[in-house]
């Protein structure tokens, strides 16, 4: 070989051991191709206790990021939102707790994808210790929709409404919140609603985000409303969903 020819060998080789030595070999993040998806989820332990620490591992592919929406229903706890790192394997870890005894928990998980989509997982209820329930009140809950009932991207916001009823004194009706962005963000709260005639239970729910623009089609909203009254009675609805 003549000199000429051995300096194109190892400039070759110079360059494939950069690449590799970077970690940017295509296969290690392919952006802008590949539709993401969630491959698996458990959470450790099943029945947790009054003080345990929830693990909850998520396996997914072709995806750049993966986030929880937590939320308590019955009791305070740290619930939130937020991400975690990936792993060379393409597994996220999440741990959060502890929690107190007869806290429900709602849980939901995103990723969003190399093809830019977001995929938001199932949801999942869990209970730590024995839940604390009363058989002494007919307590309920019925009518919970929204309006507009078919809300566009070009509405500002939504009134979401239920009516609360029981045999004795209704002490707390709450509204908890989770929204997952089309552009892979994620939120969500929960606070006091406000009652009408003692029946009728309302909460608006704007559809801007905090500045002022609207969120993107496809975003994915979702609520539940938990009562209690006097008698230690508690309750919740199925969740209430709405895709713009």
């Amino acid at each position: 070989m003549n000199h000429k020819t051995i300096s194109k060998i190892l400039l070759l080789i110079i360059i494939l051991t950069s690449i590799y030595s970077t970690g940017c070999l295509w296969e290690t993040r392919p952006s802008g191709v590949g539709k993401g998806s969630i491959i698996s989820i458990t959470i450790e332990p099943e029945n947790p206790m009054p003080g345990d620490v929830i693990t909850i591992t998520l396996e997914a592919k072709n995806c750049s990021s993966a986030g929880y929406n937590i939320r308590d229903l019955f009791s305070n706890g740290p619930g939130g939102s937020g991400t975690d790192g990936i792993t060379k394997s393409g597994v996220y870890h999440f741990k959060k707790g502890p929690y107190e005894n007869s806290t429900e928990i709602w849980m939901m998980f995103s990723i969003s994808g190399y093809d830019g989509n977001t995929v938001v997982s199932d949801e999942y209820f869990i209970q730590v210790g024995e839940l604390e329930h009363s058989n002494k009140s007919s307590l309920s809950i019925s009518n919970f929709t929204y309006t507009p009932e078919n809300p566009t991207i070009d509405d500002r916001g939504i009134m979401i409404s239920a009516e609360i009823t029981g045999n004795v004194n209704i002490i707390e009706v709450e509204m908890r919140t989770m929204r997952f962005i089309s552009n892979g963000a994620s939120g969500g709260g929960g606070g006091r609603m406000s009652t009408e005639d003692g029946v009728t239970a309302k909460h608006y729910q704007s559809l801007l985000d905090d500045n002022g623009k609207q969120y993107p089609k496809g975003s994915m909203f979702f609520w539940i409303i938990v009562a209690k009254d006097d008698s230690g009675n508690m309750i919740r609805t199925p969740t209430l969903s709405l895709i713009l």
